[in-house]
C-alpha cells in the first residue's frame, strides 16, 4: 500500500531527525510516558469516582466540567506567563508539577473529592499550558522542510502509548484494584516528567531558538 508505505517513510525520517537532536528525544519519551500514565488512570476514573467514593452520576458530570477548566486556565496563562518567566522554565514548572496528579486518586470517600478534583484541575492546567509551549516552540525550532514529518514522528510514539494505557490499567485495576492502579499511573506519569531534571531543557530560560537545532 502506497499510503502506508509513504506514511512509514515520513515518520522514519521524522524520527531520524529527532535521534540527531539533543532536545527532542527528551520530549519524546517524556510525552510517550506520560500518555500512558495519563490515559491509564483516565481510564479507570469514572469507576473509580462512582464505585470507591460513590459520586451520583451528576456529581461525576460536575467533576469532569470542572477539572476541564484546567485546561482553560493553561492554554490562556501560557503564552503571557512564557514571556514574564520564560518558554524553558514555564515547559520545566509544568513537568515538574507533575505530582498533582496523584491527588486525583488520593481521596478514600466522598468527601475528600474536592482533594481528586483539585488535582484533576492542576494536572489539567500544567499539562495544556505545557503542551501550548512546546508546540508553539517546536513549530519555530524545526525546520519547516522536515516539521511534518517530525510531528509525525512524535506524535505516533507519543500517541501510541495510549491504546496501551487502556489495556495495562484495566488488567492492573482487575488485578491490584482500581484506586492503587490509579496511584500507579499517576505516580508513572510523575516520573516521566521529572525525567526533564535529567535533559538539557531543564537549564534554559528559554527554549532553544531554530539555529541551534540539528539538521
Amino acid at each position: 500500500d502506497e499510503g502506508a508505505e509513504g506514511l512509514g517513510a515520513r515518520i522514519r525520517e521524522g524520527l531520524a531527525f529527532v535521534l540527531r537532536d539533543r532536545y527532542l528525544p527528551w520530549l519524546v519519551v517524556i510525552g510517550g510516558l506520560s500518555n500512558l500514565g495519563l490515559t491509564g488512570y483516565g481510564a479507570l476514573l469514572v469507576l473509580y469516582l462512582v464505585r470507591d467514593l460513590g459520586l451520583t452520576t451528576d456529581m461525576v458530570g460536575w467533576y469532569f466540567t470542572t477539572g476541564a477548566i484546567g485546561g482553560v486556565i493553561g492554554s490562556v496563562i501560557a503564552v503571557p506567563l512564557a514571556r514574564r518567566i520564560g518558554t524553558g522554565r514555564l515547559h520545566t514548572v509544568a513537568l515538574l508539577a507533575a505530582p498533582a496528579a496523584l491527588l486525583v486518586g488520593l481521596p478514600t470517600d466522598r468527601s475528600q473529592v474536592w482533594v481528586s478534583a483539585f488535582g484533576y484541575v492542576l494536572v489539567g492546567t500544567c499539562v495544556v499550558g505545557g503542551n501550548v509551549v512546546r508546540a508553539s516552540w517546536r513549530q519555530r525550532y524545526v525546520p519547516a522542510e522536515v516539521l511534518g514529518r517530525t510531528v509525525t514522528a512524535m506524535s505516533t510514539v507519543n500517541f501510541g502509548t495510549m491504546p496501551l494505557a487502556g489495556v495495562l490499567a484495566g488488567w492492573l485495576g482487575s488485578t491490584v484494584g482500581v484506586r492503587p492502579t490509579i496511584l500507579a499511573m499517576a505516580g508513572l506519569h510523575v516520573v516521566a516528567c521529572w525525567l526533564v531534571v535529567a535533559s538539557p531543557l531543564v537549564r534554559l530560560r528559554e527554549l532553544p531558538a531554530r539555529e541551534t537545532a540539528s539538521v
